[in-house]
């Protein structure tokens, strides 16, 4: 808890010198796999994407607690109550169709791929960094099998011909790191909240919004 307490601290005060004349612009997805829950924000049309992703292990805790309750959630609506954005487009796919899109990053970078998916770090690294190829060739057929609900195909190859244009500051976390299971279900909520809300600010900081 101590952990967690100082990463909010140290947020908090990186936030205290973003500047607020200006509300800068998020384009908010939220996806999962068979490992994670996930976030992406684009900052300012692409200028910083952050990527957030929290094990699928503390998800299904957070279902199962909102059942109790008598609520009843999907993957996607789980995410999107913990991270408390708005979305803007949704993806999703299971263990087959997130490797095969792990199968053409590997190609992409001129690897063979051994069946053993790359960390979250590495693929959103490698997405951004072959947003422009993987925007116009077989790939996106993959890629767009992903879509959810508001999001085809379209918003996809959309969305990687934006971070074809510039090297965006990226940031990923691995929430899992400093997570822990079995967190109770309104403090898990406020936690991530809060969290999101200055690594956001962060972001923003970085890039100058002004």
């Amino acid at each position: 808890m101590r952990r967690v307490a100082t990463i909010l601290l140290v947020l908090y005060l990186s936030a205290m010198a973003v500047s607020c004349t200006k509300q800068p612009s998020y384009d908010v997805w939220y996806g999962y796999s068979d490992r994670y829950g996930f976030m992406i924000v684009s900052v300012e049309k692409g200028k910083a994407v952050v990527v957030a992703a929290i094990p699928q292990s503390i998800l299904g805790d957070f279902r199962r607690a909102l059942a109790a309750q008598g609520i009843e959630s999907d993957d996607l609506g789980a995410i999107q109550s913990l991270f408390g954005l708005e979305a803007n487009h949704y993806i999703r796919g299971d263990a087959q169709q997130w490797s095969s899109v792990a199968e053409h990053l590997m190609l992409a970078e001129g690897l063979p791929y051994l069946g053993i998916r790359p960390s979250v770090d590495a693929i959103a690294r490698l997405l951004v960094k072959h947003a422009g190829p993987l925007s116009k060739d077989s790939t996106i057929g993959t890629l767009g099998s992903l879509g959810g609900p508001n999001t085809d195909s379209g918003d996809i190859v959309s969305a990687l011909k934006l971070l074809e244009k510039r090297v965006p500051l990226l940031r990923v976390y691995d929430m899992g790191r400093f997570l822990s299971e079995g967190m109770e279900t309104g403090h898990l909520q406020w936690w991530i909240g809060k969290w999101t809300d200055q690594v956001l600010r962060e972001a923003v900081l970085e890039i100058g919004v002004n």
